[in-house]
């Protein structure tokens, strides 16, 4: 797996979501692979351990050296 600094992964929350992460909030991400039995696929984790498909982490975060 590629080594991902941790400066990299801190996002700025764009957009809050129905898993309490708050806009204007900063959140680390890291990225990840999980597939559910279902076949649902999650490519990204926050902080607080809640799973995120690669769409719905581009609409609700952007990566926090975009903002600055």
């Amino acid at each position: 797996m590629e080594q991902t600094n941790i400066q990299d992964t801190v996002h700025l929350c764009i957009k809050d979501t129905v898993i309490d992460e708050y806009a204007g909030e900063q959140y680390n991400i890291y990225p990840t692979r999980i597939v559910t039995r279902d076949g649902k696929v999650f490519n990204y984790v926050t902080q607080n351990g809640h799973l995120l498909s690669e769409e719905f982490k581009n609409k609700h975060f952007i990566e926090w050296s975009e903002y600055e």
